[in-house]
């Protein structure tokens, strides 16, 4: 059609259509209507010559500084109406989670920008990554982010002439920050209208199913993850009773050595008494003074041996108890081990099982090209969290 549209500010403007309303000399052309639906206010522009043909071609008679006729005024509003409809379509599209914005952008420019697919995985969760409060869930990035994502990005624009070219295409629709969509708009260059009406492909019914196998598998993942954690403290228990046990025995091996020294001790002291006693060398005094002693020593363990003994038992007894606890922990982690075995290999049937479902959809055509990349590549995700499983 030969005229353009210009947004501008609210106002309310009489659309009644049974009249019109004139135009005058704007810098070599005519305008025509001034029009608001919604809130939009749309001026349609055209030179007095095309003026003549469209407005005659559709219901009005042309006159210099006549006004505009019925049927221009109903299209006028035809037009508007299909403008504010897209706007609010969009503005609902950026409201959406920074996963959904990406799919949809993805699904419906697939074949235009498939060789971008991996660069705007990275977009959305440099997104992601920025929003401080919602993180996955979150829709926009303020002015501090935003400008932080485009240097990141390695983006020559600032986030001043980044709002300026979405603003001046009606993308712009939460102040001053921006959001996933309008990024990729203004990246690629879409309109409004293009990212409202872009196609999201055919069996919704397979997408749905090939999503529900992937978010079991994320599920079977994150079970993996708190059963690793599960072994992890169990091993750590298990190396810290096994610490234990080393002690022990290092201790009952002390108290062994000690005991061995006041057992020689005594032994020493016993045969030297008793070779006293019967030196006939030494005198009678000496004699039975160490006859006296010997048989004191006999009666009675000196008190550095009966010390002696009682640590070693104690220390016999400490390894023991450390022992069980010591198995114990062991039988746990090992436990935990087959826990984590078991759990990685359900996680790696149901990822590869959502992997085959996505391949034959993509087999048949026709589908959400985005959605598939995006749960292809949350596959490739996850199988980096799988720990490898000893053959």
């Amino acid at each position: 059609m030969p005229f353009s549209l210009c947004m501008l500010s609210w106002g309310v403007l009489d659309k009644d259509g049974s009249r019109g309303i004139n135009f005058g000399e704007i810098g070599g052309l005519k305008t025509c209507c001034i029009y608001t639906c919604g809130h939009l206010t749309l001026v349609v522009v055209l030179s007095s010559a095309e003026w003549k043909t469209w407005n005659m071609r559709h219901g009005g008679t042309y006159r210099s500084g006549c006004g505009v006729g019925v049927n221009t005024i109903q299209l006028i509003h035809q037009r508007a109406t299909t403008m504010s409809k897209d706007s609010t379509e969009f503005t609902e599209l950026t409201h959406k989670n920074y996963e959904f914005q990406a799919k949809w952008f993805l699904n419906g420019f697939w074949d235009e920008i498939q060789h971008d697919s991996e660069q705007i995985w990275n977009f959305t969760h440099k997104f992601i990554e920025l929003d401080q409060a919602k993180k996955k869930e979150g829709s926009f990035l303020d002015e501090f982010w935003t400008h932080k994502f485009l240097e990141d990005a390695k983006e020559t624009h600032t986030v001043i002439a980044l709002r300026e070219k979405l603003r001046s295409g009606g993308l712009l629709v939460n102040g001053k920050s921006v959001s996933l969509l309008e990024y990729l708009a203004f990246r690629y260059n879409k309109s409004l209208k293009q990212i409202v009406e872009a196609p999201q492909g055919g069996n919704q019914d397979e997408i749905n199913r090939a999503q529900a196998l992937l978010s079991e598998a994320q599920a079977a993942l994150a079970d993996v993850q708190t059963k690793l954690e599960n072994e992890k403290i169990a091993l750590a228990a298990q190396r810290e009773q096994e610490a234990h046990v080393r002690k022990a025995e290092a201790d009952q091996q002390a108290a062994v050595n000690e005991l061995k020294s006041q057992e020689k001790a005594y032994s020493d002291l016993v045969s030297s008494l008793e070779t006293k006693s019967k030196d006939t060398s030494v005198g009678l005094v000496t004699r039975n003074k160490a006859a006296a002693e010997l048989s004191q020593v006999k009666s009675e363990d000196p008190l550095p041996l009966r010390k002696a003994k009682i640590s070693q038992e104690a220390a016999l007894r400490k390894v023991e108890k450390e022992r069980k606890a010591s198995e114990a922990a062991t039988v746990a982690a090992e436990e935990k081990t087959k826990q984590v075995a078991q759990a990685v290999k359900e996680t790696e049937a149901k990822l590869q099982a959502a992997e085959d479902y996505l391949t034959e959809v993509k087999r048949k055509g026709g589908v959400a090209q985005g959605a598939i990349f995006w749960m292809e590549r949350e596959i490739a995700e996850a199988k980096k969290y799988l720990p490898k499983r000893k053959q």
